[in-house]
């Protein structure tokens, strides 16, 4: 004799409900503590890399710095020459490899290098305005070695201490500033940064001179007229001792690969155009790109 037990079908589809909706609670808080503890860490990177402040972004001056300070040095640089200079050099990192004394042999004019590593037009503005005042009366020509990466930054990209230097700080609007500070929020919250800040506390625990980013030299490297102390940083080929031949050759196999598609935002735009039109209104002798 066999009995068959018989399962309701309305206990059946209510346990199903009851444990849907455990199952959808259960995944709900997964969710929420899962985007609680995304948010802390997030929160805890930020406040971290701000005290630390690896970049000199928000000037907080208690750790090392990861960059040198190109902006701020040069300006005490400029700050220090008796006599202004009859050429301007301005660009990035790229244009830093100028020697002012080269300028000096096939010219003869006194010139002084104001490029700095990833120099922006925000960065040649802020140079040429600073120097046509404090040099009143005189009218440098310019060499401007123009970076076409230079016009396809984005904010956090501006990571010199341009803005926290008040000689030149002060020919940018506040908006501007603000606008540019706002973006490096972003920049704060990267593992680079992160990173990089780790680096500069382990340097100031163990004593250690400021940590730079190994393909860049430690501040001070500039002689009295904006040059390069020694070496050619940054270039690898110059590093194992490569020929000119071999050199030109790899530069030109990078460039084609990383301009073939360039990019050109209104802010770098904008300050280039402000540039030349101050400069022609200062009546320059001549500007070169």
């Amino acid at each position: 004799m066999s009995s068959t037990t018989r399962t309701d079908p309305a206990l059946s589809h209510r346990d199903e409900r009851i444990v849907g909706a455990w199952s959808g609670a259960a995944a709900r808080r997964f969710v929420i503590w899962l985007l609680l503890g995304v948010v802390g860490l997030l929160a805890t990177a930020l406040v971290f890399n701000a005290v630390v402040d690896p970049y000199d972004t928000l000037g907080t001056g208690l750790f090392p710095t990861v960059t040198p300070e190109d902006s701020s040095t040069k300006v005490q640089l400029l700050e220090a020459l008796k006599q202004p200079p009859q050429v301007v050099v301005l660009g990035s990192s790229r244009a830093m490899r100028i020697e002012p004394s080269y300028i000096a042999q096939k010219t003869g004019l006194r010139s002084f290098n104001a490029a700095v590593r990833s120099g922006t037009p925000l960065d040649a503005w802020a140079f040429a305005n600073f120097i046509h005042d404090h040099f009143r009366g005189a009218k440098p020509r310019y060499l401007w070695m123009l970076d076409i990466n230079a016009f396809g930054y984005q904010a956090p990209a501006i990571h010199d201490n341009l803005f926290h230097t008040p000689q030149l700080s002060r020919y940018f609007p506040s908006s501007d500033q603000n606008s540019l500070s706002f973006s490096d929020l972003w920049t704060m919250l990267s593992w680079q940064t992160t990173r990089d800040s780790l680096r500069s506390v382990r340097a100031d625990i163990e004593g250690l001179p400021p940590v730079v980013k190994a393909d860049r030299r430690a501040p001070g490297e500039f002689t009295r007229d904006g040059g390069r102390a020694s070496g050619d940083f940054g270039d690898p080929n110059v590093a194992s001792g490569a020929g000119l031949k071999v050199r030109i050759k790899a530069t030109a196999k990078e460039a084609e690969a990383e301009f073939t598609k360039p990019v050109f935002n209104a802010e770098p735009r904008r300050y280039f155009e402000r540039t030349l039109a101050a400069m022609n209104r200062w009546a320059s002798t001549r500007c070169w790109f």
